[in-house]
């Protein structure tokens, strides 16, 4: 059985955290005060959810360890409005 892990990592964390204390704006700033959205930890990475749907994920960068975020194309087209 495999083992069951949740957290991130210190340097993920620490970028993260970095970005939340930056002066001014910025886009974790934004997801963090978004009451919309729930963060749930996963094995490495921040899942985000809105409505029960899985809209991005935030993991780290293959080199540096700053965050990566990654969503599905489908959530950046505009819905469709009627006529």
């Amino acid at each position: 059985m495999t083992e069951f892990k949740r957290g991130l990592s210190k340097d993920l964390t620490k970028a993260l955290n970095d970005l939340a204390l930056e002066h001014g704006k910025n886009w974790w700033k934004e997801v963090l005060a978004n009451k919309k959205l729930l963060l749930a930890v996963r094995g490495g990475y921040l899942n985000a959810y809105s409505q029960g749907q899985s809209i991005f994920k935030v993991g780290p960068g293959l080199n540096d360890g700053n965050p990566v975020v990654s969503i599905h194309y489908k959530y950046l087209l505009e819905p469709s409005r009627p006529g």
